[in-house]
């Protein structure tokens, strides 16, 4: 019975899922094709030198970890964009419970011959498609934009490959920690309101953590904390305790949502 639902969903929302991996690869082909100017140019750690000053340049070299054409095209992975677009379609699959049931369907579909926890899986598969397609598509990017510049020095494309990896991790708690909330909102913007303004505080505390000490002992509590895939493309190492966290915060959010979804009365 998941096959069907999931099937469903991706009709749904597939015609969206196809317009932003579109627009995340041609992201990151216009990344990669303007890094390569800059590095023809005066190069890109000689113009951050020159044009911020150095609170900026200390928050700009830990975000990127290597102030090179390499390490901006890793950017394209924790680009505010490529951010946006992932978290919104994970947020607008995890919230289909509560579309659902503000527009009065989740009764018709539940009133069939459908386990709640098939209901619920299917559109964690949702979530999952989104996880995995996005980043896939953002490492095609850099695949093809790395092939139409010529000069600049890149990381091996393994290095890419791990950075893109890592952001599976991520976008599925998010998708967890959505799909809990909308479990129990009788309608989808309180639910997506309140999953938007959870990220954008936690992406805070990360960000300006590294500007103000005290933020530094709540860090940990963000996943932005745990997400590095520009560390990640720079040294190439595999960052499995990262990984393993994150895994298991959306492993534990699925299952209170799935928990959550099973008792309670709609």
């Amino acid at each position: 019975m998941i096959a069907p639902l999931l099937g469903r969903h991706l009709r749904q929302n597939g015609r969206l899922l196809g317009s932003l991996c579109a627009g995340l690869f041609g992201l990151e082909l216009l990344l990669v094709w303007v890094m390569a100017q800059i590095d023809a140019g005066p190069g890109l750690q000689n113009l951050v030198q020159q044009a911020m000053p150095a609170p900026l340049q200390t928050l700009l070299n830990s975000q990127f970890a290597s102030v090179t054409f390499a390490g901006a095209v890793a950017f394209g992975f924790r680009h505010p964009v490529t951010l946006v677009a992932c978290s919104a379609f994970v947020i607008l699959a995890g919230t289909i419970p509560a579309a659902e049931r503000e527009a009065g369907l989740l009764d018709l579909v539940l009133s069939r011959p459908v386990e709640r926890r098939s209901y619920l899986l299917a559109i964690f598969g949702l979530i999952a498609v989104g996880a995995v397609a996005l980043p896939a598509t953002l490492l095609a990017g850099v695949a093809v934009g790395l092939t139409q510049v010529d000069g600049p020095e890149a990381f091996p494309f393994s290095h890419y490959a791990l950075a893109a990896l890592g952001q599976v991790p991520l976008f599925l708690t998010f998708g967890g920690v959505t799909a809990l909330l909308a479990c129990g909102s009788p309608r989808r913007g309180p639910a997506a309101a309140r999953m938007v303004g959870l990220l954008i505080v936690l992406f805070w505390v990360d960000a300006l953590a590294l500007l103000w000490a005290p933020l530094g002992n709540v860090r940990w509590l963000s996943p932005f904390y745990y997400f590095d895939p520009i560390g990640t493309a720079v040294f190439g190492a595999v960052p499995w305790s990262d990984w393993l966290v994150l895994t298991a915060a959306a492993l534990t959010a699925g299952g209170l949502a799935l928990r959550r979804f099973s008792r309670q009365d709609l």
